[in-house]
């Protein structure tokens, strides 16, 4: 079976399935992940579920915990095995967000044996001013293991009031404007990639 995706480039076809359809948006991500394609017969099983979505908009952000959006494993077994599920949407807005130690997780689900793993899902955070510090070690967007692994999905950090920017992991360009004053791309991210729907004389 093939895997779940959410983002373009971010799913992985199984021995025989083909992988997910793109979708969602890298900077305000609120969809939720695409399961695994399903098995039939002898030894079949379910694909992996998605992951979910969370949306949280609020006038302050205090976050020291965990928030997860990841897709689940696929099933079955022997030859008849189900893609693993996408990465879910993780979308924080507040004028004032504080992280000392919280963290974000939207992995892509595992296709056990031929089937494929699941695309990562899409994290971003935009908050006015604020305590964080950010890294590529405060998210996870990886995608998960199989015949053919799920690439990294995607995370867009944006500080307005500094105007300035941070990619970790993937982005995904669309047809649109971007403005930031200072637009930083972390080493971690190494899944950039245009939207299908991105115009051929774009810039």
């Amino acid at each position: 079976g093939g895997a779940g995706g959410h983002l373009p480039g971010g799913h992985a076809a199984g021995d025989v399935g083909a992988g997910g359809t793109p979708y969602d948006t890298a900077v305000a991500p609120v969809r939720l992940g695409a399961s695994g394609g399903n098995t039939a017969g002898g030894g079949g099983g379910p694909g992996g579920t998605g992951g979910g979505a969370v949306e949280i908009a609020a006038q302050s952000i205090t976050h020291d915990g965990i928030i997860r959006a990841n897709g689940g494993l696929g099933g079955g077994s022997g030859g008849r095995v189900a893609g693993g599920g996408a990465g879910g949407a993780i979308f924080l807005t507040t004028p004032s967000l504080t992280i000392t130690s919280g963290t974000f997780e939207a992995k892509g689900g595992d296709g056990p044996g031929t089937a494929g793993g699941g695309g990562g899902g899409r994290i971003a955070l935009v908050y006015e001013s604020g305590t964080f510090d950010a890294d590529a070690s405060d998210f996870d967007v990886a995608g998960g293991v199989g015949v053919r692994n799920g690439d990294n999905g995607t995370v867009y950090v944006e500080e307005s009031t500094a105007s300035i920017v941070r990619v970790f992991h993937g982005f995904t360009f669309e047809d649109v404007d971007y403005q930031a004053s200072t637009w930083i791309s972390d080493s971690s991210a190494t899944n950039q990639i245009c939207a299908p729907t991105l115009a051929s004389d774009a810039t």
